[in-house]
């Protein structure tokens, strides 16, 4: 098993959790820009992630400094979070990322701006804001907001 090797197995995963709530929003901001070019992207998608197993609201801010991030898999991380934590509010800021230049954030966002419309009962407002990404260039985008386009009906 993995524990055998010292990794970390599933039974300690709670206890991990518990121990990480207590970290602050900026010192895990302040953790990813630490780190070295060839290990931020790692670093910044796991932070990401890390902020939604939390499900602490106070890391949005957390994963709100992550989208402006050069990696986009930090950035999709971040928006995922954001899709998770987030209020009915954060649907602004992650209608900016439709712009964002890689489809896998874009595509990313308009499912977490589908989860926060579900989640804060503004679906109506939500369609809208994602019939743009119809449009979208890129098939993983487009279909992806179809897709949440027909969940939100």
């Amino acid at each position: 098993p993995a524990e055998d090797r010292g990794a970390v197995g599933a039974a300690d995963r709670p206890a991990i959790l518990r121990r990480l709530r207590a970290f602050e929003p900026e010192a895990l901001t302040r953790a990813v820009r630490a780190c070295g070019a060839e290990a931020r992207p790692a670093v910044g998608r796991g932070l990401a992630l890390l902020a939604e197993a939390l499900r602490r609201p106070d890391h949005v801010a957390t994963a709100r400094a992550l989208l402006a991030d050069a990696d986009p898999g930090v950035r999709a991380a971040a928006v995922a979070a954001m899709g998770q934590l987030g209020d009915a509010a954060t649907i602004s800021t992650l209608e900016r990322m439709f712009a964002d230049p890689d489809p896998r954030v874009r595509a990313t966002c308009a499912r977490a701006v589908g989860d926060l419309a579900r989640s804060h009962g503004v679906t109506r407002s939500a369609a809208w804001r994602l019939r743009p990404l119809l449009d979208d260039p890129d098939p993983l985008v487009s279909r992806t907001a179809q897709d949440v386009l027909v969940d939100l009906e």
